[in-house]
């Protein structure tokens, strides 16, 4: 029998960020799907500026019923701008066996300065957003593999920053002077380039990888594989490495001229074909950038204090004394992955707060950036920088931040920079970056 519920209103609004717009929902109307197996489509109008995401409120005449996240069918809704959405709720995950013959569903609407996370689908293109309940699910494989999964970062200038950071318009990047190096612990590594510590205004949200890119993906647009770990059981889910600048983004003219030529790749490039594939002009973040998402609003030299629980590096695998010669021999390399030498599936440690995986340790990431031969020519300006760039420099060594699991914990820090990033190293991988520009207009 065909059951159909009732037009309903917004209950609530919600906010995710100060000062936003509010939105209004119409036309809400419920349906059971065929053949009536309890799940429900709520399809409803939305108008709002910017963007929303959409939760769900039921009630069975005068009770509420609980809606959990895991419920909610693709989770929460995302609008941009005026149009149709679609919730849909499957009740038999909260409570299975029970009827709601009075059901009522009222959207509540939370604005937000863009879809919290995009999902791109690396086979066809195609891009999907998702609400914050998507954290839940985004540690599946599926998003490890044939799909790409980026995570939304506010602008220091947004309101939703400023909230978080008590009103200031900027955060703090690099080292504070008076930190030396320590030992091989857990420690900090504190060259002159990683200082002095200094405000930073970044004025473009944009979008990062939730994870470094893996063998998988990068296998998915170059076309075959590529990397030191070869493990065939689980080398797709591993982090890329052992690649260069020059296939990232190429390696003369535009490839390598940044910030000149901006954010021009050549084609024949991994960020080539993810551009061609998705029509979103990906790129490495600026190393702002990734402090930023690195730090996800804390202040110290890591987002969380147990080194060993957020990333692989050195000591959290074993501490054998290889050489860098024997780690490039093809003869140890059985012996080193044996005793657990290797980078780890991306997503096995903890994230950070906003949801970033493998920010330290595990490779080291590409940024845009250029580096030079010395600590004194990339060491940072004083006083406030806006959306920094790094110096003019027309060649293909790049700044790479993050340690990895061939080093110390101690270069596993949100400040450390190592200066010699461009060619193929077993340490060295990529996450990428896209201007929210590109998708919420």
């Amino acid at each position: 029998m065909k059951t159909k519920f009732g037009m309903v209103a917004l209950l609530a609004l919600g906010a995710l960020a100060a000062g936003a717009a509010e939105w209004t929902v119409s036309d809400v109307r419920a349906r059971q799907r065929r053949p009536w197996d309890g799940t429900v489509d709520i399809d409803f109008h939305a108008r709002g500026a910017g963007c929303c995401t959409f939760g769900l409120v039921v009630s069975n005449g005068n009770e509420a019923v609980s809606v959990s996240a895991a419920s909610l069918v693709g989770g929460e809704a995302v609008a941009l701008g005026e149009g149709y959405v679609r919730l849909t709720w499957d009740p038999t995950v909260d409570h299975p066996g029970e009827a709601f013959p009075k059901a009522r569903y009222y959207p509540v609407a939370k604005p937000c300065d863009a879809p919290p996370y995009l999902v791109v689908d690396l086979e066809t293109g195609a891009k999907t957003f998702r609400g914050l309940d998507f954290a839940n699910e985004v540690n599946a494989d599926a998003y490890k593999l044939h799909k790409l999964a980026l995570r939304y970062v506010p602008a220091t200038t947004s309101d939703t920053w400023k909230a978080m950071s008590g009103g200031d318009d900027f955060f703090y990047m690099g080292l504070e002077d008076g930190f030396t190096s320590t030992d091989n612990g857990t420690g900090v590594e504190a060259p002159s380039r990683s200082k002095p510590r200094h405000p930073v205004r970044l004025t473009r949200g944009y979008y990062l990888g939730v994870f470094e890119v893996t063998q998988q993906q990068w296998r998915d647009l170059w076309g075959s594989w590529k990397g030191w770990y070869t493990q065939p059981d689980d080398r797709p889910t591993r982090p890329i490495e052992s690649v260069g600048m020059t296939e990232v983004r190429g390696s003369n003219g535009a490839g390598f001229n940044w910030p000149d030529d901006g954010h021009a790749v050549h084609g024949n490039t991994f960020l080539g074909c993810l551009r061609y594939r998705t029509g979103l002009a990906f790129d490495l973040p600026t190393e702002a950038q990734w402090e930023f998402a690195c730090r996800a609003g804390t202040t110290g030299i890591r987002y969380a204090s147990d080194a060993k629980a957020i990333g692989r590096y050195w000591n959290n695998w074993s501490n054998m004394g290889y050489t860098t010669e024997q780690l490039t021999n093809e003869a140890y390399r059985a012996e080193i992955r044996a005793a657990g030498g290797a980078t780890a599936k991306v997503g096995s440690y903890a994230p950070n707060a906003w949801g970033f995986y493998d920010m330290l340790g595990n490779v080291q990431e590409f940024c845009l950036d250029a580096s030079m031969v010395s600590d004194a020519s990339v060491k940072y300006a004083s006083g406030l920088q806006t959306d920094p760039t790094g110096p003019s420099y027309s060649d293909p060594w790049r700044i790479v931040r993050g340690g990895c699991w061939w080093e110390y914990a101690k270069r596993s820090t949100a400040v450390y920079r190592e200066l010699d990033g461009w060619k193929a190293r077993v340490t060295t991988g990529l996450r990428v970056c896209l201007d929210a520009g590109e998708v919420v207009k």
